[in-house]
């Protein structure tokens, strides 16, 4: 990590930047990081605009299922793209100045097995069961206030806190549902605050 915080540099615009992302998160009481990268164009000094890919990553949620088979508890994968457009109020080529951040996109979730292998006739098998396929489909909005800190011209990092709307949410596996699984998740299990950090490189 850099030890100093250096003014960023005029450029002109537009310009492209790169972005990855790292979101510790609760998610149905669980903590998870999803983590992600953007890809967006600085239209002045003050407004940006990009997309950015996300997914759970590290920690995952876990049901109360257990998977009799393997002793094991399937877990809830989710990933999701979005539109980002970002707004500092304020000049920009400080060594510090917030900004707000707009979210929205779209994305899908999943019950996985953990992955295993099991011993069918004396025989080492890789597990795989139908229900990893049993998807939903949902639509998320996250509000983000920023705090960025120019440290190089073409480096920056950004810290910021928000909130993931989920609206409309109601996921009840049939696969798991015909197995005698039972698992309900509403957009209430879903919502929730996000910190935010994302190290940006390009022209700002």
């Amino acid at each position: 990590m850099l030890t100093c915080i250096l003014p960023a540099a005029s450029f002109a615009y537009p310009f492209v930047n790169f972005g990855i992302i790292f979101k510790p998160t609760l998610i149905v009481e669980n903590f998870s990081v999803i983590g992600g990268s953007e890809l967006g164009i600085n239209l002045s000094p003050n407004v940006y605009t990009g997309v950015s890919i996300n997914a759970i990553s590290f920690n995952t949620y876990s049901s109360d299922v257990i998977d009799s088979q393997i002793g094991k508890y399937p877990v809830l994968a989710l990933n999701y793209i979005a539109f980002e457009f970002d707004y500092a109020p304020i000049l920009t080529d400080k060594e510090y100045f917030p900004s707000l951040t707009i979210t929205a996109g779209y994305g899908n979730m999943n019950f996985r097995p953990t992955i295993s292998t099991i011993t069918i006739d004396n025989e080492v098998k890789t597990y795989n069961p139908e229900y990893k396929l049993d998807k939903k489909g949902f639509f998320i909005i996250e509000p983000q206030l920023n705090l960025n800190l120019n440290f190089k011209s073409y480096y920056r990092l950004t810290l910021g806190v928000g909130y993931r709307f989920i609206p409309g949410l109601d996921y009840k596996p049939k696969n798991l549902e015909n197995e005698g699984k039972f698992v309900h998740l509403q957009n209430n299990d879903l919502n929730g605050f996000t910190a935010t950090m994302t190290i940006k490189f390009g022209g700002f």
